[in-house]
């Protein structure tokens, strides 16, 4: 699957669908894929009180942002590669221009720069109502899952998982 037939599957609703649902940070955190365009992922995070840096503040909490933009910058480096693989971060920096206002949302843009010898190069800013308040770096190691793990991770994306008798 190349970059563009991954960047269809996930325009599908119900791909969509199950990519907000999986367990873990983006079902906790309520993330959502709002946009994969000419290789830029854009995802939201809701600004809900379980993510509030503080009781006093809204603002939402610096480890829900770092993840969302952990998440974007991964699914690009997956949109820009030629053949599906699996990856993991091997180092993100996140700065934070100022702390995040009150918004109902935070906006997360992720795109992939490049690839050199099986890392990727990854930016990402985010943003609330009042403009960009942190950015992030990051390399990703691209491990080149076997066959048999991408086939099940896109059948898990594509709804059509039937767990093994051992993962029952």
């Amino acid at each position: 699957m190349d970059g563009m037939n991954m960047v269809a599957l996930l325009a599908r609703p119900e791909v969509r669908s199950v990519f907000e649902q999986l367990p873990g940070a983006h079902q906790d955190l309520g993330i959502e894929l709002v946009s994969v365009d000419d290789g830029e992922v854009r995802m939201r995070l809701p600004a809900a009180g379980r993510v509030a840096r503080r009781t006093t503040s809204a603002a939402v909490h610096a480890g829900a942002v770092i993840t969302t933009m952990d998440s974007a910058m991964g699914l690009s480096v997956l949109v820009h590669l030629s053949a599906p693989s699996s990856l993991a971060t091997l180092e993100l920096r996140y700065d934070e221009l100022r702390e995040p206002g009150e918004s109902p949302s935070i906006l997360v843009a992720a795109r992939c720069a490049g690839i050199f010898h099986d890392v990727a190069y990854v930016d990402a800013v985010a943003k609330d109502d009042e403009g960009d308040f942190a950015r992030a770096v990051a390399r990703f190691v691209i491990t080149g899952g076997g066959d048999d793990f991408m086939a099940g991770a896109m059948r898990l994306l594509a709804g059509d998982f039937e767990p093994d008798q051992g993962d029952a």
